[in-house]
């Protein structure tokens, strides 16, 4: 381990997405837990050097489906539950009643719906909780929309994306946007970006992917939105 002081870490709060990153998921589904198990391990090492640093991990899975994986990939001594979040009650209860119902309805249909903005929910609890600035935390996902762009748009803290298993809204991409961070799932790069030894992110080429893919779903299906794919914008 090369961190040797508290000035070494750049980041003092680490908060992982949950299905692709740290168990096998729809995307990757060939996560090989030992090497994660090494990464959670280092890091529970870090937090009783340096008391300030902690880790976390959130999904969108409701409670039952987070708790059943959580024993499936014997993940517990890693993640009591003050370490995980899932969706909850008390989420719920704070959502419009359209999104609440729409929640619902979606859970009523697949015990495994994932309500992904729950993640950024989490991020922002964890901030208040623990007095930590923006600059300290980072996430680690998977996902460049749901969990890339949502983390720069709403919590505006750093983040991270998983190599093997890089997706946009729920399908594998391979193209990497160019000036993000992207990592293997090993302990050098996550000491590496706990170090803050990444470039800085740049997110502009980021924004115009998502605005692109924005108008192209707003004009889907019509002549305009045709036109704009022929002519690449």
């Amino acid at each position: 381990m090369k961190i040797k002081k508290d000035s070494d870490l750049a980041k003092k709060c680490l908060i992982f997405g949950f299905e692709d990153v740290l168990i096998p998921g729809n995307i990757d589904k060939d996560v090989k837990m030992k090497n994660v198990s090494g990464i959670l391990k280092n890091l529970k090492k870090v937090e009783e050097i340096f008391p300030r640093f902690r880790f976390f991990a959130a999904t969108g899975y409701s409670a039952d489906e987070a708790l059943k994986r959580i024993e499936q990939y014997k993940l517990r001594e890693f993640f009591p539950e003050d370490r995980i979040s899932f969706v909850n009650r008390e989420y719920l209860a704070g959502r419009e009643e359209i999104d609440r119902k729409l929640y619902e309805q979606k859970i009523t249909e697949n015990k495994e719906f994932k309500d992904e903005y729950f993640k950024q929910v989490t991020i922002q609890a964890i901030q208040e909780k623990f007095g930590y600035t923006p600059e300290e935390m980072v996430f680690v996902g998977h996902d460049l929309w749901t969990e890339g762009y949502y983390t720069f748009r709403f919590s505006k803290i750093d983040f991270a994306l998983i190599r093997s298993s890089h997706s946009c809204l729920g399908e594998c991409k391979d193209e990497e946007i160019k000036n993000l961070t992207y990592i293997d799932r090993t302990w050098g790069d996550i000491e590496k970006l706990i170090k803050g030894e990444f470039p800085k992110q740049d997110y502009a080429l980021l924004e115009k992917f998502v605005f692109s893919k924005m108008k192209e779903k707003l004009f889907e299906g019509t002549k305009l939105g045709a036109l704009s794919r022929i002519a690449g914008s």
